[in-house]
């Protein structure tokens, strides 16, 4: 069986893309966002590969024609939004490498965590894509309509749930899959496990103000209405975030970078 996992990044791909592997044969052929699919010289039985597409990421579509099955997983783009805020500082080792840089990026997001309505996300992102080679804004905004133009252009991906698949909600994978996973997502490798953050659904609520809502809207509403999303953007009265998923988090992903690009 060949299979191929797609999204979005940020969706959930790495977490399902290792849990397949565990529940598949020990010989099959796996490819980690090789953007797209070359046959190894020697025809593997199973093949299973993990790739992105996005506003910045192409992908060759076309090399997947033969595989059994294809899965685009879907999340909700007002979680996406917020987990790569946090997560693309990864991506800068220059910004990482500068600690002031990091500790300016680091203060607005411990203002957000002291009073969360008083500082729009759109702030926290301005601060990052002044710093930053590849700014969050532009691919924010535009990376709903790419994963809704996607699924229209390749109705024989099968959307799958982020937040299905991370609760342990297998159903629709195993059924379309035809074997079984589980009983949870499997151990993702100790290098790639930064990822990770709340692992759940619905954080958003506490990072988006009325004037990030107003703002966000009208980008993220045909994508979230395509997958079943609730058009619901209400906003808790005292919203609240834990350091450990913002500035903490943010943080932790610098110093790993530092440690494992130094900059001289």
């Amino acid at each position: 069986m060949k299979i191929v996992v797609a999204g979005l990044g940020k969706t959930g791909t790495t977490a399902l893309f290792f849990t397949l592997k565990q529940a598949m044969p020990a010989d099959t052929h796996c490819l980690f966002e090789p953007r797209g699919y070359r046959a190894p010289p020697v025809p593997a039985g199973h093949v299973l590969v993990k790739d992105l597409f996005g506003v910045d990421k192409t992908l060759d579509v076309a090399s997947f024609q033969s595989f059994d099955r294809k899965i685009v997983l879907t999340r909700d783009s007002r979680d996406t939004l917020v987990s790569r805020v946090l997560y693309d500082i990864y991506n800068e080792p220059t910004v990482c490498a500068d600690r002031a840089q990091v500790e300016a990026f680091v203060g607005i997001l411990l203002a957000k965590e002291s009073d969360p309505s008083s500082t729009p996300l759109r702030d926290i992102i301005r601060v990052f894509d002044s710093m930053s080679r590849r700014q969050i804004l532009p691919r924010a905004t535009g990376d709903a309509g790419v994963a809704l133009d996607f699924q229209r252009r390749h109705p024989d991906f099968v959307p799958c749930r982020y937040e299905n698949f991370v609760r342990g909600d297998f159903r629709t994978i195993e059924s379309y899959l035809g074997f079984a996973l589980g009983p949870g997502p499997a151990p993702v490798p100790v290098e790639l496990r930064r990822v990770a953050r709340t692992k759940g659904s619905g954080d958003w609520r506490n990072w988006l103000t009325q004037g990030d809502v107003d703002f966000f809207r009208p980008f993220f509403t045909p994508y979230l209405t395509q997958n079943g999303y609730a058009d619901d953007w209400t906003l808790p009265d005292q919203p609240r975030i834990l350091p450990e998923h913002g500035s903490a988090y943010v943080r932790r992903l610098a110093d790993e970078r530092r440690r494992l690009t130094p900059v001289s």
